[in-house]
């Protein structure tokens, strides 16, 4: 039986040990491998001996991780987030001798942003994004009521801010703080103290339809299939925190079904022309940033809907942790997210036979 390879988190792999619930849900990969005929095994990239072509990894046994060696698959799943340089170079050199899918993908929010931006058909799906300087902070403060602040590289929402431009003052929302100021010029000067010298972009804040009186996003698992086109495996919504103004689960955000959010704020006729804009919006998405990343196989795409019912782009994440749709009670969905992307591994042994 084939192997294929599942590459993880440390701190994942080290809860699972301990049978400790995480995002990921390890025994999905075992159950869906073992029907496609594969055996899934667990490592992360530390573990890598390229002198013996072997991993010190690990199988799933009793409902958690146990010491396995085995020799490197031949076809890998990346869904390890790292920036080191020693755990890069070493995807890179895995990716030398094995079909990595989901392998070194750029994380870059600005980078994303002028690929997307410089194709006519996808512009107007863009918010208006500039890299932070003062002047530019200034600029786009004047021209929007509220924008977005957030690092060129990041994720689950660390290091986001909204700031609202209103008749009384400018107001400041992050995770952990909420300040209020009188003049730009005092706001600007805590900006830049806030942001100190990491790489930050600003971003146009888009006017998204509200549930229950909070904006939501959509977030969309799209995903490629055994016949290696793109396919959506599930769409919920992400509610903002009304403290901080952010959707991201980890800073509060909530899941709820797409369906229920949609089917409160628009007539019944209307729902599925904005469904299909939102899906024709992803796809064409993800087609572009395939062109510049050809191991992308796995997404999850952050999507704003408008009170037009117009689709939006917000951002890329590059190891969805899909727990999204576990939240909302969409287990299917959940299940699904984990399903398309094995079976696309699958047929990667296939081609290489």
């Amino acid at each position: 039986m084939e192997k294929i390879g599942i590459m993880l988190d440390k701190k994942v792999i080290s809860l699972n040990r301990r049978r400790r619930h995480t995002y990921e849900r390890l025994a999905f990969y075992v159950e869906i491998g073992a029907r496609l005929g594969l055996e899934t095994v667990f490592f992360h990239a530390d573990q890598i001996n390229f002198a013996t072509n072997k991993i010190k990894g690990y199988v799933w046994r009793d409902k958690k991780l146990v010491p396995s060696t085995f020799i490197i698959p031949k076809v890998i799943h990346n869904r390890l987030l790292s920036g080191k340089k020693a755990t890069i170079f070493r995807i890179k050199k895995l990716e030398k001798i094995s079909q990595v899918y989901n392998g070194i993908v750029t994380r870059n929010k600005w980078r994303v942003h002028k690929r997307l931006w410089g194709q006519d058909n996808l512009r107007h799906y863009i918010p208006e994004t500039k890299l932070f300087r003062k002047q530019a902070f200034t600029d786009m403060l004047n021209k929007y009521s509220f924008i977005y602040i957030k690092p060129v590289v990041g994720s689950v929402g660390i290091g986001v801010a909204r700031i609202e431009r209103k008749a009384e003052g400018y107001f400041f929302y992050s995770s952990q703080t909420k300040e209020s100021f009188q003049h730009v010029e005092e706001l600007v000067q805590f900006v830049e103290n806030w942001i100190k010298k990491k790489t930050y972009i600003i971003q146009q804040g888009i006017p998204l339809c509200k549930y229950r009186d909070r904006t939501f996003d959509v977030r969309v698992s799209i995903q490629k299939n055994q016949l290696h086109e793109w396919k959506i495996s599930g769409m919920v919504a992400k509610l903002a925190n009304p403290t901080n103004k952010l959707s991201n689960l980890a800073q509060g955000g909530r899941a709820v079904q797409l369906e229920t959010v949609l089917g409160s704020l628009f007539a019944t006729q209307s729902i599925p022309i904005i469904v299909r804009r939102l899906k024709a919006a992803c796809f064409a998405i993800v087609e572009e940033l395939e062109q510049h990343e050809p191991s992308i196989a796995d997404l999850g795409l952050d999507m704003g809907i408008d009170r037009s019912g117009l689709p939006y782009f917000i951002e890329a994440n590059v190891r969805d942790q899909r727990y999204s749709f576990f939240k909302a009670g969409e287990k299917a969905m959940f299940y699904q997210s984990y399903k398309t992307p094995l079976e696309y591994g699958a047929t990667l042994y296939k081609k290489k036979k």
